[in-house]
């Protein structure tokens, strides 16, 4: 059974951040987060952006319409998991719902996809934001080897925050398929940790 646990904010110090801080803001939304300089950022319009090291997408952030996502006709439109198995609230089940979906994957010789978010933690940011940390477990299949491989990925992030009268969700996943290193946690939760509204 998951347990979501309520978390005081701890700051990390971590290798990565010695050689500077660089800012991303999101004039359209009004917020923005710090991200070790050794990074390039990439943004897809207005609504995502990712951090790359050389060839590597190491942090994708994608910002959600809560209003957009709480239609009846939207939420839980993925149906692989019934989010409310973990939580009962709509925040929660948004980022959820959407982790799941940006995790699915099909080619002809298989398919992956993520479930069964393992373990919440719901705590605030040092600037009053509530953020949804969870892990999930990716599953492959192999068609032609008729196997399955199941194995934990993340951390995953969703913030929740108010801009212009409107409610967002900044959802932040780490590498694709991969489960974040101790080092490169401690780099996510002060990323995520820098996360201001700007207005």
């Amino acid at each position: 059974m998951n347990i979501i646990i309520t978390l005081s904010t701890i700051l990390f110090i971590s290798p990565i951040f010695q050689d500077g801080l660089s800012t991303y803001t999101n004039t359209r939304y009004n917020c923005s987060i710090e991200y070790p300089s050794k990074f390039i950022i990439k943004t897809y319009g207005d609504d995502s952006f990712s951090l790359v090291e050389g060839k590597d997408f190491v942090v994708d952030g994608d910002i959600l319409n809560v209003a957009e996502w709480k239609r009846a006709d939207m939420l839980g439109a993925d149906q692989s998991f019934d989010e409310t198995k973990v939580c009962d609230d709509y925040i929660c089940i948004i980022t959820l719902d959407r982790a799941i979906a940006y995790s699915q994957a099909d080619g002809p010789d298989g398919s992956s996809y993520c479930t069964d978010p393992e373990i919440i933690y719901d705590y605030k940011t040092k600037s009053g934001q509530r953020v949804i940390k969870f892990y999930m477990i990716q599953i492959d299949v192999n068609y032609s080897e008729d196997t399955i491989t199941k194995y934990k990925v993340g951390p995953y992030y969703g913030i929740n925050f108010w801009s212009k009268g409107n409610e967002y969700i900044l959802l932040i996943q780490y590498k694709h398929q991969t489960l974040a290193d101790a080092e490169d946690e401690l780099m996510l939760t002060k990323i995520v940790d820098s996360f201001k509204v700007t207005h």
